[in-house]
């Protein structure tokens, strides 16, 4: 039985190579397509009460109907939901925290910026989620102020053992409070949005902000600050989202109607969290849900064409087992036993390509994880059996799909007319469904070129947006924050111009583009309410914008002050505030916030526009001005021919100046390239899973042209000695290609066009889609297409036309 099975792979040696390049390239594709979006869906998926814990929210919905989502609560809401919602079983706030020192012993300094893990949180955390504690109880390791938890690879690089940790007093910021360390954590898993490497005791947080904690405190959100809480087993979570209207509605009523906006609470499920491009989270990140229902049709498509090919090649290459079928019936077979036959050599070369699809995706992991900067993505099926099942499930979906229709043609051979020669091509499953087949082919790899090149023109149009500020060679110097620190900022700052490669320097609190940061309300003097929108705030001394590269467009800058007193605002925050121009808004006086009888400050400046967000989002209306009160940064335009050596000479003069703070620093180009790692991360696979969709289409189109060129091998030699040229016989194999290429097109175009419509719409600024995408993608078919048909075709050209003659 398998001496026949292996005696006709055999025979068939170049379509056995065909049928299983192309099916294990399609399925290592949807085996890695699989792994990503089962790795992102894992995401905090592992906790045993996941399906009882849900995030804060509080949304903002302006007069116009604009809805702005944040995870940022008020303060004061963590003791408001514990007092007024029976329903929830636990509460637990967080705070994280940002470019924070840590002093361990006598001279060792470490730095935790706002992506490594710095929380604010009490033990109520550790009843929602699920944490290893090494060391320490978590009900009691947070419970007094002054206590910490760290993680296991923290403990190591502080302590060398993490066992050493625990009693250890560790000093906590420029003003070294003591926190002593009462727990050690296992590492968090690399598919969490809260990786908690340093936990302080939130009850040290919560009574140092007492004042920010009154009832009178809900018009207050930073970015730093979210909630989450645990329903109680016996509530049914249909009912919560009106309770938390009606809670939002009570303690919202003041801010509601100070600012003639509606701020409300809502709140999310876990699982959401990962997912939501709005509202954010701490983690490090992930596609849209968009972006994996995008891989999974892509994983289902780049299948689809796998079996295409083999369900093509079979059908076309049946015409030569012809004669096997016709002695085979007249000998007594049945076609229960042919079919047997075929389904038996589909199933083994599916498994054959199911092995190399294994060994392809494992070799490809370590450029899948640094292309999806997902660490954590790994193929261990023997941890993770739904990649057995997505395996068998795979492998007997391609088996049915590929071996149902070749084996239902060749059972189905009259034994007669095989006798008398009279079966051809025309006859084994018909030219229409296979040139059907290579249409749907090719629609599938111009679909993904057309959505390559949109993603790929989206992220070059962000990259080359302008920015309204200069990002390259200007590094932020983190500084202290303590009033000590204070008096030395601008003793620091006069060392640093004094460096040969810096062209300018501005203390401040924050770079001009920021995911989250400090927003309050505004209204211009004389005004009973404030506008139903944010203004965002950036804090700088007088040599902001121009260490930032920003433009005045009418007025002055502020001059440098302590205390907030004058402002400048962007052409948006102009526009908003009802002005017709820059003029016109100088020398008028808005208030913040509550509007606290006295606190009114001039507009003295308008600043051209600048992106305050991510480009994928649109401008918010900001205000610049100076407040040391609000400073953390030390942002130095450098020399780009002299980074390196100016910024050991900023070492030198910060750590004369402040001899027992940590010496750290980002570059601001950098900050921004990790705002669009998703997108990136999207345009190379678009990328990777197109090329792969045009090879596989290339293998079947090969595989088609050489049983073409068999079955046409006698017209060849009579046209050759006929005196046709060799472009003549390319023309005749690739002309009936080019036609299908074309109306594969008809039908990719207009879908191509909706889809990724569809798909730009999440982009506030975005790339039009231009003719030149489809023209590009219909070129780039046809000619990829040409070469695979010429090449094969040029040797049937090539070929000896006497022996072409003697052909049967």
């Amino acid at each position: 039985m398998w001496k026949t099975t292996f005696r006709s792979f055999w025979r068939r040696k170049t379509l056995t190579l065909l049928n299983i390049s192309g099916l294990a390239l399609g399925i290592a594709a949807a085996l890695a397509i699989y792994l990503v979006i089962t790795h992102e869906l894992s995401f905090d998926a592992y906790h045993t009460k996941a399906d009882r814990i849900y995030r804060m929210l509080t949304t903002d919905r302006s007069a116009d109907g604009t809805r702005d989502v944040k995870a940022s609560v008020p303060l004061p809401e963590p003791d408001a939901l514990r007092r007024e919602m029976p329903q929830i079983e636990t509460v637990a706030p967080l705070w994280q925290l940002n470019d924070v020192q840590f002093t361990v012993g006598s001279d060792k300094k470490f730095r935790m910026s706002q992506d490594d893990g710095a929380f604010f949180a009490g033990p109520e955390l550790f009843r929602l989620f699920d944490y290893t504690w090494l060391a320490g109880q978590p009900e009691a390791a947070l419970k007094d102020p002054g206590t910490m938890a760290v993680s296991r690879s923290v403990a190591e690089k502080w302590f060398g053992h993490w066992e050493d940790a625990v009693g250890k007093t560790v000093l906590v910021g420029e003003s070294h409070r003591p926190f002593k360390v009462t727990g050690v954590l296992d590492d968090p898993p690399a598919n969490t949005d809260l990786p908690l490497h340093v936990v302080l005791s939130y009850e040290d947080f919560h009574s140092r902000n007492l004042d920010q904690m009154s009832d009178d405190k809900w018009g207050g959100l930073t970015s730093s600050s979210e909630c989450y809480v645990l329903l109680r087993a016996d509530q049914d979570p249909a009912g919560m989202p009106a309770r938390l209207k009606a809670f939002g509605d009570r303690h919202f009523k003041a801010v509601n109607q100070s600012s003639g906006g509606h701020s409300a609470v809502e709140w999310q499920p876990l699982r959401e969290v990962h997912f939501d491009e709005k509202a954010g989270n701490f983690g490090p990140g992930g596609h849209s849900r968009r972006d994996l229902w995008a891989m999974a049709l892509i994983g289902v498509f780049l299948l689809g064409v796998a079996c295409i090919n083999f369900i093509n090649l079979s059908t076309a290459y049946a015409v030569n087992r012809s004669r096997e079928v016709g002695i085979r019936k007249v000998l007594g077979s049945s076609r229960y036993q042919f079919l047997t036959q075929f389904f038996r050599e589909t199933a083994f070369l599916v498994l054959v390509a199911l092995i190399l699809a294994c060994i392809l995706t494992e070799l490809s992991l370590p450029a899948l994880r640094n292309l999806e900067q997902k660490p954590g993505l790994s193929f261990n099926w023997w941890k993770h059996p739904s990649i057995l099942v997505f395996l068998a499930l795979t492998g007997m979906t391609v088996t049915l799909l590929s071996g149902a229709y070749p084996g239902f043609v060749l059972s189905r051979f009259d034994p007669v007319e095989v006798i008398k020669n009279k079966i051809n091509t025309q006859k084994v499953g018909g030219l229409s469904l296979r040139r059907t087949l290579v249409v749907l082919q090719f629609i599938t790899a111009q679909l993904l070129i057309i959505g390559t090149l949109v993603v790929v023109r989206q992220m070059q149009f962000m990259r080359e947006q302008p920015l309204g500020f200069s990002k390259d060679a200007i590094a932020m110097v983190n500084i202290p924050t303590t009033d000590s620190a204070r008096a030395r900022y601008r003793v620091l700052k006069d060392d640093i111009l004094q460096i040969p490669g810096v062209r300018q320097a501005s203390i401040c609190d924050r770079p001009p583009v920021i995911n989250g940061g400090w927003f309050t309300s505004v209204r211009l003097k004389g005004e009973t309410k404030a506008r139903d929108w944010s203004l965002g705030m950036r804090f700088g001394d007088v040599d902001y914008l121009q260490t930032f590269g920003m433009h005045l467009l009418a007025g002055r800058y502020p001059d440098n002050s302590d205390t907030l007193k004058e402002i400048t605002l962007n052409e948006t925050a102009v526009r908003l505030l009802g002005f017709k121009n820059a003029e016109e808004a100088l020398g008028r006086t808005v208030t913040f916030g509550d509007g606290t009888p006295g606190r009114y400050y001039p507009i003295v400046g308008v600043v051209k526009e600048f992106h305050d967000r991510p480009i994928k989002d649109s401008i918010d209306a900001v205000m610049v001005a100076p407040l040391a009160n609000r400073y953390g940064l030390v942002a130095v335009s450098l020399d780009p021919r002299h980074v390196q050596e100016s910024l050991n000479k900023i070492k030198t003069a910060f750590e004369t100046i402040y001899p027992d703070q940590a010496y750290t620093y980002q570059f601001l180009d950098e900050d921004i390239k990790g705002y669009y790692v998703a997108q990136d991360a999207a345009a190379h696979l678009f990328q990777v899973f197109s090329i792969l969709a045009i090879i596989i289409s290339c293998l079947g189109l090969y595989g088609l042209v050489s049983f073409m060129a068999v079955q046409k091998t006698k017209e060849v030699g009579i046209r050759k000695v006929l005196g046709a040229s060799v472009q003549s016989i390319v023309y005749l194999f690739s002309r009936e290609f080019t036609l299908l290429i074309g109306l594969a097109f008809v039908v990719a175009a207009p879908l191509g066009y909706y889809f990724m419509g569809r798909w730009l719409e999440a982009f506030y600024y975005r790339a039009p889609i231009g003719w030149s995408v489809f023209a590009l993608a219909i070129v780039l078919s046809i000619v990829i297409a040409w070469a695979t048909v010429g090449y094969r075709a040029i040797r049937a050209a090539l070929a000896d036309p006497v022996k072409a003659l003697k052909y049967e």
